[in-house]
């Protein structure tokens, strides 16, 4: 239900709607929607006041179903410019409308300089959640990629900053402004999907150029920028052919050059390398990293495969149950986990539990279940008698009986070897049904232990991380 109140109009120019329905798409012609605080008497909380500036109120409003009523209220509250049809004043009224309306005049919180900011962000699928009061920001130009494990909520996160799903709370800014009631077509994002998304029936010129017909650019234009694209992608040559007579590495960089060729502001990656075989993936990652650099266009990316992230980002937000984990630096999200999770999520790890038996502000000595001592770094507050479990990385560990001076000494039995060639895995029993793996980079085979031999893995000083146990 909507009411209008009387401001400064003529009496004439308004009926008693407060017992009439309004036909709104009628009665505003052009309005823009600015949110006012909570006005006391309403009967429900939920209700907000909107100030509507520029209207002409028709005093034939006819009868709506509640349906068509919903909808014009909704065309109502979209912020459009006001332009006053000649011999209009513009005039003040407030419409009160029975479902919460967002505060656009509100002040970004910490948004001013991010390309991209979330504020509050979730997201449910009947009683499932998948996105969680999350914030995120992304700097202009910035590769940012959202790494987790199937169902962390980083595809969700994506859709609902392109628009193709609405967040249950929260606010998504673009360059500062608030972009929730946009479509898709007008948020100034374009997305390089995994699936491709090719129209088949249109050869690889006319897929590259299909936004900038929508955008009915000029001819000219949409050939000079379509042949940027693919001279960028690798594609000269391929113009006319279909994608069916193309490899699915060709038909990505046909999605990459028809999601560039928009020049958008912020460009979107969900999964767009997880068809392909390795090779290609490994080559169209980092073709992918160059073109971004190139280009300076604002990209999210959102992936499962770490290497992925490692290789490609300025940045990593690590993602797990709706939240952001961890986000940091590439380098730092490797060397400096900060929860056990991201420790174990990144990269080859092995995580020892142990409890600690001294501690001090950048060190403390943890005695592993196994009964080896080591120095591990805390990655947050650890206090002497706390559980704790230990991070050791497989490549900075080392094997040999003479263990330097400062090094900790772990013992056991080789369980298993692996030579993938330009690196071999020793898998060392060190007790308590306790496994530690210690890569052996450029391996050769003579030299490598035997299963079942006695070994000695040397922790070097600074590779050991402790983290508080969560159990």
């Amino acid at each position: 239900m909507a009411r209008i109140r009387h401001g400064d109009a003529s009496d004439h120019a308004i009926r008693d709607v407060r017992r009439r329905p309004l036909r709104l798409h009628s009665v505003v012609q052009q309005c823009r929607a600015v949110a006012l605080p909570d006005r006391a008497g309403l009967e429900h909380p939920a209700h907000r006041t909107a100030a509507v500036h520029g209207v002409r109120v028709l005093a034939d409003a006819r009868q709506r179903s509640g349906h068509q009523r919903g909808r014009d209220l909704h065309r109502c509250r979209r912020r459009e410019p006001v332009h006053p049809a000649d011999g209009v004043h513009p005039r003040r009224y407030e419409v009160t409308v029975d479902a919460p309306i967002a505060d656009v005049n509100a002040a970004p919180r910490d948004a001013s300089g991010s390309a991209v900011a979330l504020r509050g962000i979730s997201k449910r699928f009947g009683s499932a959640l998948a996105v969680e009061d999350l914030d995120l920001d992304v700097r202009p130009g910035e590769f940012l990629t959202l790494l987790g494990p199937s169902g962390c909520g980083k595809t969700t996160t994506l859709n609902m900053i392109a628009g193709f799903l609405r967040p249950d709370s929260g606010r998504i800014l673009l360059d500062g402004k608030d972009v929730q009631r946009l479509p898709p077509e007008r948020r100034d994002t374009a997305m390089v999907f995994q699936q491709y998304a090719l129209f088949p029936h249109l050869t690889v010129s006319q897929n590259v150029g299909y936004g900038l017909r929508m955008r009915r650019r000029p001819r000219e234009e949409i050939r000079a920028r379509v042949s940027d694209a693919l001279q960028r992608v690798g594609l000269v040559g391929r113009e006319d052919r279909f994608p069916g007579q193309l490899s699915g590495g060709q038909q990505q960089r046909v999605a990459l050059a028809r999601a560039i060729v928009v020049q958008p502001k912020v460009l979107l990656f969900d999964e767009p390398l997880s068809n392909l075989d390795l090779k290609l993936r490994e080559q169209l990652r980092l073709e992918i990293k160059h073109l971004q650099h190139e280009l300076g266009i604002t990209s999210i990316f959102v992936t499962h495969d770490q290497t992925e992230a490692l290789v490609m980002s300025d940045r990593i937000a690590v993602m797990r149950d709706g939240r952001v984990e961890q986000i940091d630096a590439p380098e730092a999200i490797y060397r400096e986990p900060a929860t056990t999770f991201v420790a174990g999520f990144i990269g080859q790890s092995n995580l020892v539990p142990g409890v600690c038996t001294s501690s001090g502000t950048s060190d403390c000595t943890i005695r592993l279940v196994t009964a080896h001592t080591v120095d591990a770094r805390p990655a947050g507050p650890v206090t002497a008698g706390q559980p704790v479990d230990v991070l050791l990385r497989p490549e900075a560990l080392r094997l040999g009986e003479a263990v330097p001076p400062g090094h900790a000494r772990i013992t056991g039995r080789v369980a298993e070897v692996v030579n993938e060639g330009s690196l071999a895995t020793v898998v060392v029993d060190v007790g308590e049904s306790v496994a530690v793996r210690v890569s052996v980079p450029d391996p050769c085979p003579d030299d490598l232990p035997k299963i079942g031999s006695r070994a000695v893995i040397q922790v070097p000083p600074g590779a050991a991380r402790a983290f508080a146990s969560t159990e």
